[in-house]
């Protein structure tokens, strides 16, 4: 939100539940309270986590859509989470071809048990700020850290 983390948190759980339709939402009321008391926007971003911790606690598919259209609704009032996760966790630098690039060649790497040379990528994108995070069936998902 302001914070690095608060974004970051809240662009994780988008992109966790992306494929889910999300309902058409209203403001929650825990944040529509922060803000209409003298628009106390840390009770409103603190609300804002607490969703953010539900949505990712949800497990039935009707409580993860009703939580993301809350908290879309919340964030579009508050004028935060308006792009999609994806693009938002990777920056808008240019350098993304670059990274992919990077991830196939560790990717080829690991296939090849070459686990030094793999270590070697992923320690070049950790100082470029680049967290990768290893999914089963060998995806590999990138952020900025």
């Amino acid at each position: 939100y302001n914070d690095e983390f608060g974004h970051q948190a809240g662009d994780l759980a988008l992109r966790s539940v992306e494929s889910v339709q999300a309902e058409a939402g209203e403001m929650p009321h825990a944040v529509r309270a922060a803000l209409e008391d003298d628009l106390n926007t840390p009770m409103a971003l603190t609300a804002l986590h607490e969703l953010v911790a539900e949505l990712n606690k949800a497990q039935d598919h009707a409580e993860k859509a009703r939580l993301k259209g809350g908290l879309l609704a919340a964030g579009a009032v508050l004028g935060l989470l308006q792009q999609k996760p994806e693009a938002w966790l990777k920056g808008a630098g240019g350098e993304d071809n670059e990274i992919e690039s990077l991830l196939a060649q560790r990717n080829t790497a690991r296939k090849n048990k070459d686990f030094a040379g793999a270590d070697r990528i992923r320690a070049e994108l950790a100082a470029r700020g680049v967290v990768l995070e290893d999914k089963p069936g060998g995806k590999t998902e990138w952020r900025r850290g």
